[in-house]
């Protein structure tokens, strides 16, 4: 007897698996979240170092990376993060601190107390 499978569908594949998804594995494309630090002069004097120091030391999520960046020119604001979420605006933060460092991890969503005023119009 033939199997009949709907359109794009793979021979041991179940209906609800994607082409890129096999039994027991996660799709292809999970989502991914990269995280820059500032470690530039004027957000290491405002301890942007404590601040990388911080999300490094949390377990991150599958699919986030935390690296130290260069300057994002708002220097004044500082220490400067931002955020890029796969299928989303970067977030810009402002004034982090390193006490912040989980609730941005955890965060699915920009976190408005800590968005950069003069980038963000919410």
């Amino acid at each position: 007897m033939s199997e009949v499978l709907n359109s794009g569908q793979t021979p041991n594949q179940t209906p609800d698996q994607t082409p890129s998804q096999t039994p027991d594995q996660t799709p292809a494309t999970e989502p991914k979240t990269s995280i820059w630090v500032c470690q530039y002069d004027n957000c290491l004097r405002k301890r942007s170092e404590a601040v990388l120091n911080a999300l490094n030391a949390i377990e991150l999520p599958a699919g986030t990376t935390v690296s130290a960046g260069g300057c994002q020119g708002q220097c004044h604001m500082g220490p400067n993060v931002q955020v890029f979420r796969s299928g989303d605006r970067p977030s810009w933060y402002c004034e982090v601190k390193p006490e912040d460092a989980e609730e941005i991890i955890q965060a699915m969503t920009p976190i408005k107390r800590l968005l950069n005023p003069r980038l963000h119009f919410y």
